[in-house]
């Protein structure tokens, strides 16, 4: 799914394009960018709002593909 976003739109859950890393299923999974170096708890995390592509899958995806450790906000959120 690919989104026209409009100047200065906040990007969420809803805006950002998500894409799948191995699993088709959102209700136990963590979420994480291409450039970033964590994984997150929540799409909606404040430290990726302004992402435009959100990657999702399990933690094991999220670790194979360099997430060290999770989000110190999603930690502390937990």
């Amino acid at each position: 799914m690919r989104y026209e976003f409009e100047e200065n739109e906040p990007i969420t859950k809803e805006t950002a394009e998500l894409v799948a890393y191995g699993m088709s299923d959102t209700s136990s999974c963590v979420y994480w960018t291409e450039n970033g170096s964590v994984w997150h708890l929540n799409a909606d995390c404040g430290y990726m709002s302004n992402s435009k592509k959100i990657i999702y899958g399990s933690e094991a995806a999220a670790i194979e593909c360099g997430k060290s450790k999770i989000c110190s906000l999603c930690e502390k959120n937990k």
